[in-house]
């Protein structure tokens, strides 16, 4: 990932979705925090987090069990991290206007 980023544009967005990872153990393995200081290391700034709320499937049947078993929550959402490279302004202003619709 740090070679792709080191060849990214000046004044530009990047945009990973990330989301934790459990080790054997089952222990968290900080994979977002560790992916926010890869991307940083290349020059990049940590700009905005977004939460990705994903679809439940299969997850209220399994949490009961598991959270017996375990005291583990199931997770229903991504990280998604936005990061600038050089100037914010720039980025800003050379991305096309979009149009939101918050309630789709």
């Amino acid at each position: 990932m740090e070679d792709a980023l080191w060849k990214l544009k000046d004044d530009a967005f990047v945009v990973l979705v990330v989301g934790e990872i459990r080790d054997k153990q089952g222990y968290y393995r900080n994979f977002v925090s560790d992916t926010i200081r890869a991307v940083e290391r290349t020059g990049a700034r940590y700009y905005n987090e977004i939460i990705l709320v994903t679809m439940l499937g299969t997850l209220p049947i399994r949490a009961g069990r598991a959270f017996e078993a375990t005291r583990k929550i199931g997770k229903t959402h991504q990280n998604v991290l936005v990061f600038v490279k050089g100037d914010v302004k720039k980025a800003v202003s050379s991305v096309d206007r979009y149009e939101v619709d918050l309630l789709d």
